[in-house]
């Protein structure tokens, strides 16, 4: 059986430019276990990610997002 896939918000404090929202979403999508990774349309400042939790954390992806220098936070954990 595989594992299982759950998702998160992250809240970005920062307003990206459409291509670093493009950057961001494609560093994540790299991130062990990340399955996808997109920011709203709507709402730019929040970013959901799916990803296997046999492979990674939560606060491992908003790490590797907050030493790329950006002020993130997790939401509705």
């Amino acid at each position: 059986m595989g594992s299982a896939i759950v998702d998160f918000t992250v809240h970005l404090d920062e307003e990206l430019a459409p291509e670093e929202q493009c950057k961001l979403e494609d560093f994540v999508r790299d991130q062990d276990g990340v399955v996808s990774a997109g920011i709203s349309i709507k709402h730019p400042h929040l970013m959901m990610v799916a990803y296997a939790v046999d492979q990674n954390k939560p606060s491992n992806i908003l790490h590797q997002i907050q030493k790329r220098g950006l002020h993130a936070e997790l939401i509705g954990l």
